[in-house]
């Protein structure tokens, strides 16, 4: 057994060379026993993966990774027929995952195991799976059964279907999308429109794996564009850059573009989406499987997927997905929630044929401007002038992307992604007050989960003109001076005081008060 002493070790121990008689899934899903650190305590053999613009990994590695765990530690005989999990922190691809199996109750018919993640001593997920024996044939009961049937005019792709873009074509699992159903028609409502797809692993999996494998790699599909089923019902545009900004990539990256949206059922007219709302944040809260036919499972064969989602207000939503076989079996029923926060462009965006007003100026080009002109030197500073639009209601997305502050005594141990977490934790807690933060934990592992968030009894104006939200990031940013700031990868440290009032609309309206960010170089 090698251990890994590196400070970035994204597994415990030294990921062995792929299994080639195994799946490229079975091997993404191997868990290792950790006799040494006791009894039914595994970790991940091979490192996660962490999707581009998410704030962890994914969690269907997680979700799949707990029942592999589980399902060593019960006999053969007994098959997963539900799991419910809770998605507690966001995990971390540079830090090993280790899973701690509790063996909760061992019966006759049903064996019920808890199974914690943890990155670090903090627990980052949790889920109780529950187990039973497969009835002998002659012991079959007499039954009531039914189930939902195959949608009516759907068919499996070919078995040599090769349609994905380039990009896609690395992961252990292919998926064909399907167009959103009622998307392009008004008058159906977003509770009554389904988005859906064809799902399998990309290699046979091997018989060595079992049902058990089936099942491990069902549970990791499972989790396959599931979150955003709300916003893809409501046609919001989820991507890191408004569509505005789009004919100001570069070719390939408008091609990507216009491509994943085709890839999701979107439609490769990026104009069509401009003046829509856009999604801010989007976070999985829990997420439950039930496997109705486990041994029917065969996740190396087309699987049709049907997701909708029966309700979403209050910054959540609840979506709920049926996984039929290619023959139409009911395989599994899977349900999630979530949190998000959507923001509307500003009016000001959109003029006269929804062209962008003349005045508005992204936040980053405004950094990269100053940049450029060589107006960062060690005893210059740059000044950014945000102009504050009171009637507009947009979210953070613009002011997350350019300003990553963390105390200056941990500079080069930043977190890119702390204001982001700053505001989705305040989602999730509904704290109406600001909050400071603090990085504590290991100097060694300088990741997102080694900041704690505590709010702080301040009075909230509550006035139109200053918002609570507004008001606790003034707040919070005050609170950790002196910061550094990292823009396009320099870091920078405040200088003086920071005068931070703004409600994030990237319009200059010229109308509005003013204020100015100063900001230091740090060598």
């Amino acid at each position: 057994m090698t251990v890994i002493e590196d400070n970035v070790r994204p597994t415990l121990l030294r990921p062995p060379e792929h299994d080639e008689n195994k799946s490229l899934i079975e091997n993404v899903l191997d868990v290792t026993e950790l006799k040494v650190l006791g009894l039914d305590i595994f970790t991940n053999t091979q490192p996660q993966w962490h999707p581009p613009g998410a704030r962890g990994i994914y969690g269907g590695a997680v979700i799949a990774q707990c029942l592999a765990a589980a399902q060593k530690t019960v006999p053969e005989t007994f098959l997963v027929h539900s799991c419910h999990c809770y998605f507690l922190l966001a995990g971390s691809s540079e830090t090993p995952i280790l899973y701690h199996v509790e063996r909760v109750r061992d019966g006759r018919s049903y064996s019920t195991r808890t199974v914690q993640a943890r990155q670090k001593g903090a627990c980052i997920f949790t889920t109780t799976i529950s187990f039973v024996r497969e009835p002998t044939p002659d012991k079959k009961r007499r039954e009531v059964s039914h189930a939902a049937s195959l949608p009516e005019g759907v068919s499996p792709p070919s078995d040599d279907w090769d349609g994905e873009p380039e990009w896609a074509r690395t992961g252990p699992f292919q998926s064909h999308r399907i167009e959103v159903v009622g998307a392009k028609d008004p008058e159906i409502k977003p509770q009554d429109r389904k988005s859906r797809q064809w799902m399998r692993s990309r290699h046979k999996i091997s018989a060595s794996g079992g049902p058990q494998a089936h099942l491990a790699a069902l549970a990791y599909m499972s989790d396959s564009y599931f979150i955003g089923t709300v916003s893809r019902l409501h046609g919001l545009w989820r991507f890191p850059f408004s569509p505005e900004e789009v004919p100001s990539l570069d070719e390939k990256t408008q091609e990507q573009v216009k491509t994943l949206c085709e890839f999701e059922g979107m439609g490769s007219d990026v104009e069509a989406w401009k003046g829509r709302a856009q999604v801010g944040m989007l976070v999985s809260l829990d997420h439950s499987i039930y496997f109705h036919e486990p041994r029917a499972v065969k996740a190396d064969e087309w699987m049709f997927t049907d997701m909708e989602s029966p309700w979403a207000g209050d910054g959540r939503g609840v979506v709920t997905q049926k996984i039929f076989g290619k023959d139409g079996a009911l395989l599994a029923t899977c349900f999630q929630e979530n949190t998000f926060a959507v923001y509307t462009p500003c009016a000001h965006t959109v003029r006269q044929g929804k062209e962008e007003c003349k005045d508005s100026q992204s936040i980053t080009g405004a950094m990269k401007k100053a940049l450029k002109v060589g107006e960062c030197q060690p005893d210059n500073f740059i000044k950014l002038v945000i102009d504050w639009c009171p009637d507009c209601k947009t979210g953070f997305q613009e002011v997350i992307r350019v300003l990553d502050v963390v105390p200056a005594t941990y500079r080069g141990l930043w977190d890119p992604r702390l204001l982001e977490r700053y505001w989705a934790i305040k989602s999730q807690r509904r704290c109406l007050g600001p909050i400071d933060a603090e990085v504590i934990g290991y100097d060694a592992f300088p990741t997102r989960d080694c900041i704690e968030y505590r709010p702080l009894n301040i009075d909230v104006p509550t006035s139109e003109e200053n918002t609570w939200e507004l008001h606790a990031l003034e707040t919070a940013v005050l609170l950790l001076e002196p910061v550094s700031v990292l823009i396009e990868g320099q870091s920078y440290v405040a200088a003086g005081e920071l005068s931070v009032q703004i409600h994030l609309c990237k319009i200059a309206v010229r109308a509005t008060a003013k204020k100015a960010y100063n900001f230091g170089h740090v060598e």
